[in-house]
């Protein structure tokens, strides 16, 4: 509608439109597939805010990965070397680490579980 026209102009287009409207009754199936489509796109929403999060993610850590050699590359950075036959690493810490590792891949599966089960969650 243009903005130069009068309230009452507006009302009486208005008016117009809705009696050319037909009266027909929307389909049964009407709700039940919008209400789907609107659900698909919702999903599908979510999606690419999952990729375009770890695509921002990847970016940072490049970028991170990036920087780090460059200073190791370009600075004067002390050399160092490890020399691994000597490294004594005690079976506690071994433990540990093992543990770390089977307990953070128990939380990855349950948190798969719970989120198929609650999808909104």
């Amino acid at each position: 509608m243009n903005g130069n026209q009068t309230e009452q102009e507006q009302q009486d287009i208005l008016q117009t439109m809705f009696a050319r409207m037909s009266d027909e009754p929307l389909p049964p199936a009407f709700l039940p597939e919008m209400m789907q489509r609107i659900r698909a796109e919702a999903v599908r929403m979510r999606k690419r805010d999952a990729r375009r999060q770890a695509a921002a993610l990847t970016a940072a850590s490049l970028t991170i990965a990036g920087l780090a050699v460059a200073a190791f590359a370009y600075l004067d950075v002390p050399q160092f070397q490890v020399d691994f036959s000597q490294l004594f690493i005690p079976p506690f810490y071994i433990h540990i680490g093992a543990l770390t590792l089977v307990l953070l891949f128990v939380d990855g599966w349950f948190r798969q579980k719970y989120f198929k089960k609650h999808p909104n969650g």
